[in-house]
């Protein structure tokens, strides 16, 4: 109960004079059917109060004695999961915790969303709750502890999380031409929301992380398809990428003639027929070597003059072919694309293959766009103006896009007594591993990590670990709590000091959950139920201590218990003959000590 104060009350006969005890001690009388007293303060804890009616100079016997417990000192609790911040798909949502009274212990745990009523939650000192909010948006849920003594935690703790169950929508900002000579693009896109993070995919390959401006090169002649989605913080994904459709020719018309005059003619005019199995070409005509002008077939020329001067023909032998030379690149990466310089040793074209594909047209600097993870190979050749191909130029490097994973081993247990925690783990490839403790940065750390020195409560620590492409795993999260505070056991009912009878039974509450270990008369200590039964008793004094040992392995002193079960009937009293005197002394006969005398005449008891 929340006061020192309490008020005591029962029934008892009309006229009678009520003497009120607790633990023991008389604190007051009260008289009446139904009396009442108010206690006098006292300390926090267990109590046990009973009373003794008296009338017509007779007195009962004591009344069963009643537990109670003051508790004053209000509850304590705090949230677990989820983190501050954490934004969810959809609910219901699960939110844990733990609470604490050191007095009367905790009786529940009531949580309040948005300010709603109060609800219980699963659970005492290690509570849970089911919350399924109404709407998406931001949530904030009150939590409150409340103990045995009725006592309700004030401005308790809360946690803030968020609901969004909507996917992003995509949409592109920037695109290619529907028809490129271009054998590379480049793409801007955005979202509907802030925040969030996109993947592309290129001709129906695998989506993967991407930003904007997104590049593509090497494209080969032909359509080409790029979508785009995005991925909001709740992990909810856009599930109609953007789409982006065209193509790309990157091959000149080739131009053939279809009829042709002779060598030699004597007519001034002269008609030419020609096409190109491109149906889009468009032709242009130079006749002597003047400006190229728009034509179609056939072209007649006339008024052709006779060349007064003769032929002549210059060329030049080149059997030299170009060396290429490849600019350098990292030999591991995590990036997905790549961009290539590249030298030739003379004037020249340049034809480029990746990964043993087919050769494509390139100049520098050559840009490589939605590289799949593992090795990969770019050869460059080239050929000068007299046709002569020189060798091709590799460049190798590999692509790796997936983080490294790390996998605990060993850790400390959930509940710990020692000041001192230690995680093990394992990398499934060669890393660089960083750990957090409780929220602060992560620093380089190796397996098995230690941390000393660890004050009471809960612990989180993060673990992760970064390869030498540069990618970084999610962080691994191991909890905990660390508890050096022993258990207490407090004795809720016990026998009285001098019982009749060879049974007893003990019943008591601990501070925290534990497990429980009885002695009776200096035996062995043994794991015993709550309350422990004992039978069969042999008259005497008897000893019981009552242990606890905490989650932690945090042993508690022991309470003690002493009683004396005395189940033998005292023998009859000496009686002396009766007097007629009227002023005669009292009588005084001897009887077993400790007991009580009743006086029966003619069968009814007159006094004790």
């Amino acid at each position: 109960m929340a006061t020192s104060r309490p008020v005591l009350a029962g029934q008892a006969l009309p006229e009678a004079t009520v003497t009120l005890f607790v633990d023991g001690i008389a604190v007051g009388t009260s008289t009446g059917a139904a009396f009442s007293l108010v206690a006098p303060a006292l300390t926090e804890g267990a109590h046990r109060w009973t009373a003794t009616q008296a009338n017509n100079g007779a007195t009962s016997s004591r009344a069963t004695e009643e537990a109670f417990t003051v508790g004053t000192v209000a509850p304590t609790s705090r949230t677990h999961a989820p983190s501050p911040g954490t934004v969810f798909r959809a609910s219901p949502m699960t939110l844990s915790g733990t609470a604490s009274d050191a007095t009367s212990g905790v009786a529940r745990a009531e949580l309040s969303g948005q300010g709603s009523a109060w609800q219980v939650a699963q659970g005492t000192t290690a509570w849970r709750w089911n919350f399924s909010p109404p709407s998406e948006g931001t949530w904030r849920i009150a939590v409150r502890a409340v103990d045995l003594a009725g006592d309700v935690e004030g401005a308790g703790p809360s946690a803030t999380f968020a609901i969004d169950a909507i996917s992003p929508e995509t949409t592109w900002t920037d695109t290619p031409p529907a028809n490129t000579p271009s054998a590379s693009a480049s793409f801007a896109f955005t979202a509907n929301e802030s925040g969030v993070g996109f993947e592309c995919s290129m001709d129906g390959t695998t989506f993967l992380p991407c930003t904007f401006p997104w590049g593509v090169y090497g494209l080969s002649g032909g359509a080409h398809v790029a979508e785009v989605r995005s991925r909001d913080a709740a992990g909810n994904v856009d599930s109609t990428p953007a789409r982006h459709a065209w193509r790309v020719d990157t091959e000149a018309p080739a131009a053939h003639w279809t009829s042709t005059p002779p060598a030699l003619i004597s007519s001034p005019s002269a008609t030419f027929g020609f096409g190109s199995p491109d149906p889009e070409a468009l032709f242009k005509c130079s006749l002597d070597g003047a400006a190229c002008l728009p034509c179609s077939s056939p072209r007649v020329l006339g008024a052709l003059h006779v060349d007064p001067t003769p032929a002549r023909v210059e060329w030049r032998v080149d059997t030299q072919a170009p060396t290429v030379t490849i600019q350098s690149l990292p030999a591991l990466t995590a990036s997905p694309t790549a961009e290539f310089g590249f030298t030739a040793s003379e004037p020249a074209t340049f034809a480029c293959a990746l990964d043993g594909g087919p050769a494509f047209t390139c100049s520098p600097p050559v840009r490589l766009g939605g590289l799949s993870h593992g090795p990969h190979a770019l050869s460059v050749r080239g050929v000068d103006a007299a046709g002569n191909g020189g060798p091709a130029a590799p460049l190798l490097w590999t692509v790796d896009l997936q983080p490294p994973e790390l996998t605990i081993t060993t850790a400390s247990p959930a509940f710990s007594a020692s000041p001192t925690a230690m995680v093990s783990f394992t990398v499934n490839e060669p890393a660089e591993s960083g750990c957090s403790l409780d929220g602060r940065p992560f620093a380089p750390c190796t397996s098995p990590s230690t941390w000393t020195g660890l004050l009471e409560g809960a612990h989180v620590a993060e673990l992760r670990a970064g390869d030498a492409a540069g990618n970084t795993g999610p962080p691994t999260r191991v909890t905990w709590t660390q508890d050096t505070v022993l258990p207490t056991v407090t004795v809720i009912t016990a026998p009285p000091p001098l019982s009749p009878s060879t049974r007893a039974a003990v019943a008591f509450q601990t501070s925290e959950p534990a497990t429980h270990t009885c002695s009776l008369d200096g035996a062995p200590a043994a794991p015993c139920t709550n309350p422990p039964l004992m039978e069969g008793l042999a008259p005497g004094a008897h000893l019981l201590l009552a242990s606890a040992v905490d989650l932690a392995g945090n042993a508690g002193l022991p309470a003690v218990v002493r009683w004396t079960a005395d189940a033998t009937a005292p023998a009859a009293p000496e009686l002396l003959p009766v007097s007629s005197t009227v002023n005669m002394p009292p009588i005084e006969r001897s009887a077993e000590p400790g007991t009580r005398v009743t006086v029966f005449v003619d069968g009814q008891p007159v006094g004790e």
